[in-house]
């Protein structure tokens, strides 16, 4: 079903749990569906099994843990009067296990978990100790006078402004930490389950800031930015040494994510190409190689909802125009690749998202830090479905299509013509008059003759033109025609 799964047993059974699977035991009868807090545990569960031969970083298996702890909460709270329900494999050892790593003679760790409270002031979760207080799941920072608080990285910080001060509590707490658990990662190997797990986590975390902060588009703007950086860190985390080429594929809830890898043996000729229902890639991952020992990696990734959040008002230009996301938001990176200079331009290949509208300009972008540029980016070809775009460097990108403002309201115009036409009337009256009262042969009215003539002749000219403005704008030189 929509969203999870219904497990419905015979007569004489009991539904329970078999592992991190839902399964009917010889008791009384029910019946169970996989919604809400359950769903979101059991499938959690589910996508960090068989992690025993996996060694993982402890910041990773600390977030995971964090995460287990929190959908486990959420079960305990919602299931109380329940207890069998509660009775369930968690795969906390499994997780503990992945921390040990070969030794010749002794070590030990330590790791602390939500489960005992994290001083995140000691973490520096704050730009300054002095200004950080510690509380139960969480931390505040508090900023000086002339300071705001903002965000540098995945920390809190104090920004040269006005006074503030900021509480890290429900979903802004929750994104934080998270965020702050993932940092460094680009020298890990993590299994493809993990990183479909951590950033499934990401975008429910996330989603839950979009859906309570819909009023605050800059902190979705600095939240997006940082969930496209630590997205890109998590799916460098699966590129692995090959001595001739290999390419994995993964899907989570909010992208798809491709990998090609190339070694000394590699058989590939040409450019390499990684393409989806949405977007392709067309790189020359050979010439990459060839400046790094022989060996380079590319990602690919394909955001399904990050073009709602990193909209098209992002994208400033001089002229005022009205701009629309025209595909997905896509990554790509050189993961684990010591020299990312490009041999040549690469070259995406945009779906459309919507209907192509005539008449309008297409640019192709790049996410720089809060806003769309086009430095380095431009359009090459354009078709009826899709449009082709040569950049000359990786970061994110997406296709933007801009149309001439909406036209003014109906009533405007309405109004604008009553005007000018009550104008000309007053005009015409004002030089009738001065043509036929002349009765003091020493007043000489040909010089305000002649200026009501004149505004006049301006009022017609501008009805004319309001007139026929309709059909002067489709004429309007364009590019790309």
């Amino acid at each position: 079903m929509q969203g999870g799964y219904q497990c419905n047993c015979p007569e004489g059974t009991l539904l329970g749990f078999s592992g991190s699977f839902m399964t009917c035991n010889n008791m009384t009868q029910g019946s169970g569906n996989c919604q809400g807090p359950s769903c979101a545990l059991d499938n959690l569960l589910a996508g960090l099994q068989n992690l025993t031969a996996a060694v993982l970083p402890p910041n990773v298996v600390a977030v995971l843990l964090n995460t287990l702890s929190e959908k486990f909460g959420e079960i305990v709270s919602t299931t109380a009067n329940d207890p069998t329900t509660l009775v369930t494999s968690m795969v906390t050892e499994s997780l503990v296990s992945t921390l040990v790593k070969p030794t010749d003679t002794q070590d030990i760790g330590n790791l602390t978990t939500n489960t005992s409270d994290i001083d995140e002031c000691s973490l520096g979760a704050c730009s300054s100790s002095n200004n950080c207080m510690n509380t139960q799941g969480g931390y505040q920072c508090n900023c000086p006078e002339g300071t705001l608080l903002g965000f540098s990285g995945s920390f809190m910080t104090c920004n040269n402004m006005t006074q503030g001060s900021g509480n890290c509590q429900g979903p802004l707490c929750a994104l934080d930490n998270l965020l702050a658990g993932l940092q460094n990662l680009k020298a890990a190997v993590l299994p493809p389950n993990v990183v479909a797990v951590l950033l499934n986590t990401l975008s429910e975390k996330f989603g839950k800031i979009v859906s309570s902060t819909a009023k605050d588009p800059m902190t979705l703007v600095t939240y997006g930015d940082q969930m496209l950086q630590v997205a890109e860190s998590l799916v460098s985390t699966l590129v692995r040494p090959t001595d001739t080429q290999d390419i994995s594929n993964l899907t989570t809830n909010t992208s798809e994510i491709q990998i090609l890898s190339i070694g000394k043996a590699t058989t590939v000729n040409g450019s390499s190409d990684l393409s989806d229902t949405y977007a392709s890639l067309s790189i020359d991952l050979l010439g990459i190689a060839k400046k790094n020992n022989g060996s380079a990696s590319v990602s690919f990734i394909i955001y399904h909802d990050m073009n709602t959040i990193l909209g098209a008002d992002l994208f400033h230009t001089e002229n005022v125009t009205r701009k629309v996301m025209m595909s997905k938001v896509v990554s790509a990176s050189l993961p684990k690749t010591q020299n990312k200079t490009l041999s040549s331009p690469v070259h995406f290949n945009f779906t459309y998202d919507q209907a192509l509208a005539p008449n309008c300009t297409l640019s192709c972008v790049y996410w720089n830090v809060s806003s769309w540029v086009t430095d380095g980016c431009k359009v090459t070809a354009i078709s009826a479905s899709s449009a082709v775009c040569m950049c000359e460097h990786l970061s994110t990108f997406a296709l933007i299509m801009e149309q001439d403002p909406l036209p003014e309201p109906n009533w405007m115009n309405l109004l604008n013509t009553v005007a000018v036409l009550v104008g000309i009337a007053c005009l015409a009256l004002a030089a009738l008059t001065f043509v036929l009262c002349q009765r003091n042969p020493r007043v000489n009215n040909t010089a305000r003759l002649n200026l009501c003539i004149s505004l006049l002749l301006a009022h017609g000219l501008f009805l004319l033109v309001q007139y026929f403005l309709d059909f002067i704008r489709p004429r309007q030189v364009r590019w790309p025609p």
